[in-house]
C-alpha cells in the first residue's frame, strides 16, 4: 500500500438501481489494485416522496384538523423511511455476499438517512477514491446520460471519483485527457503515487496545438510515469477536445479515461465546466475525475 493511503478506503456509492452491481464491481477492482478496504455506501433520501392520497391538502381546515393530518404525515413518513432502511440493509447484503468470493481485500456496507452528497463529504479524509454510477435510479427511470446527483457531488468532492458505466470491463489500457493545468499535475503525481496502477497502458493526451508548450507539459507528464515504472505513449492531438478523446478512445480500445473534473470557480466553471459533463456523455468508458 501507497503511504499516502493509509487508514483509507475505497466507498462505492450504490443505489438499489440496475447499475449497482456494476459500480461495486468497479470499486472492488479499484481496492484490489490500491490493496485498500471497500465500502459499499447506501444513503437513504431523509424526506421519501409521500403518497398520492396525501398529496392534496387544500382548501380550509381547522387547527385539530391539521394537527391529525400533520401527524398523520409524519407517521407515513417514518414507515415508508423504515420500509426503504430496511430494503437497503437487505440490498447491501446480497451486494457484498456477491463479492465475497472474488475479493483481495475486506468489503464492507454502511447505510445513512439523509442526502448523498453530504454523506460522501463527511467520508472524504478517509477515503482514497470514491465510485459512482454515471447514471442512478433517476436516470434509470427517465433514460437521462447522466444522473442528477452526478454533477452535483462531483462538484462538491475533493478526491478523486471513479464514475462507471452500465457494463463492467477491468480497465487495462487507460487515456489521460491532459491539458497541463495544475489539477491534471496532480492527478500525473497521483498515478505516479500509486504505482500499484502500473499495469495499465497508459496513453497521455493533449487536445490541441502541437507548440513547444504542449510538447514541454507531456514531456514531463509521460517522463513522470515512466519513472514509476507506466508503459507509456503519448501525442498531442490538433481538435475539439471531445471529438478528439472519443475517436482515441474508439480507435486503442480505451477501457479508462482519466481526466480533470468541475472546477470550484465560478468563472473556470462558466468557460470550462460544462466540458467536463460533454466528455462524459460522449465517452463509453469509465473515466477518473480528478479533484
Amino acid at each position: 500500500m501507497n503511504p499516502t493511503n493509509a487508514n483509507r478506503k475505497i466507498i462505492a456509492a450504490v443505489d438499489r438501481s440496475h447499475f449497482s452491481e456494476t459500480v461495486a464491481r468497479y470499486g472492488q477492482w479499484l481496492a484490489n489494485q490500491l490493496t485498500l478496504p471497500l465500502e459499499l455506501l447506501h444513503v437513504v433520501d431523509r424526506h421519501p416522496e409521500r403518497a398520492s392520497k396525501s398529496d392534496d391538502h387544500s382548501g380550509a381546515i381547522g387547527i385539530d384538523a391539521q394537527e391529525h393530518l400533520l401527524a398523520d404525515l409524519s407517521l407515513e413518513d417514518e414507515q415508508r423511511t423504515r420500509q426503504k432502511r430496511e430494503a437497503g440493509r437487505e440490498f447491501l447484503a446480497n451486494l457484498q455476499s456477491t463479492l465475497a468470493g472474488t475479493s483481495n481485500q475486506s468489503i464492507d456496507i454502511k447505510q445513512r438517512l439523509g442526502d448523498l452528497e453530504e454523506a460522501l463529504s463527511t467520508e472524504q479524509d478517509l477515503t482514497s477514491v470514491f465510485v459512482m454510477g454515471r447514471r442512478g435510479r433517476s436516470a434509470e427511470m427517465t433514460h437521462r446520460d447522466l444522473g442528477r446527483n452526478l454533477e452535483r457531488v462531483v462538484r462538491a468532492l475533493q478526491q478523486p471519483i471513479l464514475t462507471v458505466t452500465d457494463i463492467y470491463t477491468e480497465p487495462s489500457r487507460a487515456l489521460f485527457a491532459f491539458d497541463g493545468s495544475s489539477r491534471c499535475k496532480q492527478g500525473i503525481r497521483w498515478l505516479a503515487n500509486n504505482t500499484s496502477l502500473r499495469n495499465l497502458s497508459m496513453h497521455i493526451v493533449i487536445a490541441g496545438k502541437d507548440n513547444r508548450a504542449n510538447q514541454e507539459q507531456l514531456t514531463w507528464a509521460k517522463n513522470k510515469l515512466e519513472k514509476r515504472g507506466y508503459p507509456v505513449t503519448s501525442q498531442i492531438i490538433q481538435g475539439d477536445p471531445e471529438t478528439v478523446i472519443a475517436n482515441e478512445i474508439a480507435e486503442r480500445k480505451i477501457d479508462l479515461l482519466i481526466m480533470g473534473a468541475y472546477s470550484h470557480s465560478p468563472l473556470r466553471s462558466l468557460l470550462f465546466g460544462s466540458r467536463t459533463a460533454d466528455l462524459l456523455r460522449s465517452a463509453t468508458v469509465p473515466a477518473l475525475l480528478l479533484r
